[in-house]
């Protein structure tokens, strides 16, 4: 890592050699995390085939205001992920891909603000950390691979931070220009179109708080003694009337649009039901302690959070004991946004990991702050950090031996390729654990610890990377995929709210949208064989046990998937002699012959 060092708030062009090198190795750790085999794997969970399904619908619908999946109106989430899931199915075509290089182009975008937020607070040194670790943790992996509405939320609320960012002074006050509140109003927007109200109320907390807190602190401004005084003359700098106002012109017409268009029970059920009650109560079992979320930082910031402890302490530090020094308040909004983001989920009834990515770019900054800070000065943290390279090369030693074992006990036969990527990343993981170890104690020739960001950064890309792959390889014989790619072109397959809806996107993905029924009774599905001899029916086995003994004789159980961990097998009916006897599908197939399933 090049030693650069530079005063706050650090110089702002992008052009200078040293930030265009520094862009081309995020871009490429980045890339590297997002891009490899990120069409292999079928769509993993409820959520990715939901959103992609709906996507779908409304693409063949020629709707762009009324989401809906499998023949229902969906409310759970606002549109903009179904326009970026649109195009990116038009461009890359009806596959899992198509689903999801929006959210991967999105997530490379986050971590190039990311890099320019460390830029921004600090320096352009502890920018590039900052942006490698964004890049390089667990979660950007697998948030940014995935079609859902997060990774659009997150550029669009880290997009606000570097607004923010961008708004302070050498003073340490935030005072936001017309032309800069207006930007943050437009990310404001967008936030509420990816994912709600959710989008402005958390940004505008942290806001507040950060404004409260330099109202308190020594260094404010001793013009005005009083400090409500001055913290409302902190949040009358952020233009709120501004940011609001260009807030509801991009977020409201189209909550507008969609009422009228759904006689308001789009917006009415979205906003109880998806936001209130998520919030008031845990929904699907998602709750947790208030040990949650920082459990999954320890293992959503990977490998980066080894130190979390020390991380911790050098934050405090820096905001509590150097107050004098310009990068501070920096670190002060910084803080402030993790602690919005994560106060806000904690006392939330339903908690997802997913839900505190948004904070992820400011943990990245005081992460990169840190371990920048401690390789080039020794410090009291010296003594601790062998704690941090044994749970290195414990955790590598885990992802040889765990990983494997699970394949090859939980998965199919079809997914023990997974296996030796399981092994290349615990081996990469532990070695770079040996290696930092090495280094901070001088005992390789011509190293140095300067060079130990360097390495976490390669562990980082290296093994979030080889975990792609090893889930690639381990889900690719999972679910329906296979089975709808082996249909006749022009079958017509049903569907029912029994079975995973990854059978919906993948039945809609090859036979379109008005080829796909959805039928939720016995008695349609036999009325819909007998009228059409040629349909398909995949759903799962609980439903199919009610229609066998009820069959035509032309129609018989063809093929049974294995189902994702934690989701459903499904069973596909249908005419005798009607598969595709061409299909060559692109991974082992996925489904296997079996006897007829019949009623216990």
């Amino acid at each position: 890592m090049p030693s650069i060092s530079t005063s706050f708030p650090a110089p702002r062009g992008f052009a200078s050699a040293g930030s265009l090198r520094d862009a081309g190795l995020i871009v490429a750790a980045a890339l590297t995390v997002l891009l490899v085999n990120l069409g292999s794997p079928p769509l993993f969970d409820d959520d990715e085939t939901r959103n992609a399904g709906c996507s779908l619908a409304m693409l063949d619908a020629g709707d762009w205001v009324v989401p809906t999946f499998n023949h229902e109106l969906r409310v759970h989430k606002p549109p903009l992920v179904n326009w970026i899931q649109m195009a990116g199915l038009t461009i890359a075509g009806r596959n899992e891909l198509g689903a999801r290089i929006g959210s991967a182009t999105a997530t490379l975008l986050s971590c190039l603000l990311t890099w320019r937020i460390g830029c921004l607070l600090f320096s352009p040194a502890v920018g590039l950390v900052t942006g490698l670790t964004m890049a390089g943790c667990i979660w950007t992996a697998v948030g940014g691979r995935a079609a859902t509405p997060d990774a659009p939320l997150v550029l669009a609320t880290t997009c606000s931070l570097w607004l923010l960012a961008g708004g302070l002074s050498l003073a340490g006050q935030l005072r936001l220009s017309v032309a800069r509140a207006a930007a943050l109003g437009a990310a404001s927007g967008l936030a509420i179109l990816a994912k709600g109200p959710v989008g402005v109320v958390v940004p505008a907390g942290a806001a507040l708080l950060f404004v409260c807190w330099q109202a308190l602190s020594p260094g404010a401004d001793s013009s005005e003694p009083n400090v409500l005084t001055r913290a409302l003359r902190g949040v009358k700098a952020l233009r709120p009337l501004t940011v609001l106002t260009v807030t509801a012109t991009v977020a409201l017409p189209w909550y507008v649009w969609v009422g009228l268009r759904t006689d308001w029970e789009w917006p009415r059920r979205f906003l109880l039901e998806h936001n209130l009650e998520r919030f008031a109560a845990p929904l699907e079992g998602h709750s947790g302690s208030i040990a949650y979320y920082p459990l999954i930082l320890l293992i959503g910031l990977f490998p980066w959070s080894i130190a979390s402890l020390l991380t911790f302490s050098h934050t405090v530090g820096k905001c509590w004991r150097r107050e004098n020094e310009p990068s501070s308040a920096g670190r002060r909004l910084l803080v402030m946004w993790v602690v919005a983001w994560i106060g806000f989920f904690t006392i939330a009834g339903t908690k997802l990991p997913g839900y505190i990515w948004p904070a992820y770019p400011a943990l990245a900054a005081l992460v990169g702050s840190f371990w920048h800070d401690w390789s080039r000065l020794p410090g009291r943290f010296d003594r601790w950090m062998p704690v941090a390279w044994s749970s290195l090369i414990m955790t590598g030693i885990a992802f040889a031996v765990v990983g494997p074992l699970a394949v090859s006990r939980s998965l199919p036969e079809q997914s023990a390729a997974a296996g030796p990527w399981f092994l290349a990343a615990g081996v990469l993981t532990a070695t770079g654990g040996i290696v930092a170890w090495l280094l901070q104690a001088e005992r390789l020739p011509g190293g140095s610890r300067h060079l130990i960001p360097a390495t976490l950064a390669i562990v980082g890309v290296g093994t979030t990377t080889l975990l792609a792959t090893a889930a690639a390889e381990a889900f690719a014989p999972l679910g329906p995929r296979e089975v709808v790619a082996g249909l006749p072109a022009d079958a017509e397959v049903a569907v029912n709210s029994w079975g995973s809806p990854s059978s919906v996107f993948y039945a809609t993905a090859r036979h379109g949208a008005a080829n796909v029924v959805r039928l939720d009774e016995p008695e349609e599905i036999l009325s819909h064989i007998n009228e059409k001899p040629g349909a398909f029916l995949l759903v799962d086995p609980r439903f199919a046990d009610r229609v066998l003994d009820h069959l035509p004789s032309t129609h018989s159980v063809l093929e049974t998937t294995a189902g994702m961990p934690g989701g459903k097998s499904l069973v596909l009916i249908g005419p005798a002699g009607q598969l595709a006897n061409d299909h060559q599908p692109d991974h082992q197939a996925t489904a296997h012959r079996g006897p007829p399933i019949r009623p216990l």
